[in-house]
């Protein structure tokens, strides 16, 4: 047993091809590609998942009063679960926004194509959201509560925020 495995080190790693039939040399590529693959997906994080952790270290990270050095207000345990009520409900087609804790205890959601296609969603735990941007010529600023479902005024907007025009 030694001899053969003694032996198979003097081939090179990256040329087996004259060793190897050809349904083995298929075979080897076949399981090379599967073990890329299956590193690629246990690396590679569901997109929802890692907004919920970027939800959650926005909220760490403005836990407690002052947390900006500017006289802070901390974010509520209500703001933060009402945040990530609202990250359930985006359509998955939607990029993932950018998370903020403003200074007045809300956690912001912030998309930002170009200074003319933006938009943002606020929430403070108060079962509301508040919505400003730009999309084009139009002006949006608004509320509306945060019920059990992505309010469809919004989900337009957001449509229309990743619509190539």
């Amino acid at each position: 047993m030694n001899t053969v495995l003694n032996s198979y080190k003097h081939f090179p790693s990256n040329d087996i091809s004259g060793v190897l039939s050809q349904d083995a040399l298929i075979l080897s590529k076949t399981i090379e590609d599967l073990n890329d693959y299956l590193r690629e997906s246990i690396t590679q994080r569901n997109p929802k998942d890692m907004l919920f952790e970027k939800i959650y270290n926005v909220y760490i990270s403005a836990l407690y009063k002052n947390w900006d050095g500017y006289g802070g207000r901390a974010i509520t345990q209500d703001t933060y679960k009402e945040a990530l009520k609202l990250a359930s409900f985006l359509p998955s087609f939607i990029q993932n926004p950018d998370i903020d804790a403003e200074s007045d205890g809300c956690l912001a959601f912030e998309w930002y194509k170009d200074r003319n296609n933006n938009f943002s969603l606020t929430v403070y735990g108060q079962q509301k959201i508040i919505f400003n941007g730009f999309l084009g010529a139009d002006v949006l600023s608004g509320n509306c509560l945060l019920l059990n479902y992505l309010p469809e005024e919004i989900e337009n907007y957001l449509i229309r925020l990743v619509e190539d025009k």
